[in-house]
């Protein structure tokens, strides 16, 4: 029979083991809440500096056509320096986001890769912007749109060869009737949800 003093010991020595194992489930939830605060945070702040290069836009819609549909920039143009400080607001955020990579969901990245690869291909004043500045941007913005382009070149190799619908004017005329779903004018349908308030 085992002495008491050595009983203890051994109860000791179990108690510890189970003291520890305890200790490691909690330092392992707290890294799983600190990694979730992480992405939580990059997420906010991403998208709360992406809101700010949308509110630019909003505010000088003159610029847009610059850097979403593809116009060209030239040095006389009374729009110069609001489209130069547009594509710095616009570089920032890219590298913003694949500076971020880490802390973004996989699926959320791929989105960001894409969306920055499409920019950068239909707005020439943002890639000669970002090409001649290609010293001061990290590399992981260059290689998020290198990505972004391989992402889109799958998804256009996996869609039908019809060609998508193009995207409806900014401004149609007033005259111009929009149909709904429901088939009827914009005009009609706000005529019946008032008729039937």
């Amino acid at each position: 029979m085992t002495s008491w003093p050595d009983q203890v010991q051994a109860a000791s020595s179990v108690a510890g083991v189970f003291v520890a194992i305890a200790g490691f489930f909690f330092v392992s939830y707290q890294i799983r809440q600190i990694n979730k605060d992480t992405r939580a945070g990059a997420h906010t702040n991403i998208f709360s500096h992406s809101l700010e290069t949308i509110r630019l836009m909003f505010d000088n819609p003159k610029i847009r056509e610059y850097l979403y549909d593809g116009k060209t920039l030239s040095d006389g143009d009374p729009n110069f320096d609001q489209v130069m400080l547009a594509c710095e607001m616009f570089g920032d955020l890219y590298e913003h986001v694949s500076l971020q990579g880490e802390n973004l969901p996989k699926e959320s990245m791929e989105c960001w890769d894409k969306a920055i690869a499409d920019r950068y291909e239909r707005s020439p004043v943002l890639q000669g912007y970002l090409e001649s500045r290609r010293h001061v941007y990290a590399q992981a913005l260059f290689d998020s749109v290198e990505r972004g382009k391989k992402y889109l070149a799958a998804r256009v190799a996996e869609l039908p060869q019809a060609q998508a619908a193009p995207l409806p004017a900014r401004n149609p005329p007033p005259n111009q009737a929009n149909p709904t779903p429901s088939g009827r004018t914009s005009r009609e349908s706000i005529g019946v949800a008032a008729r039937e308030i």
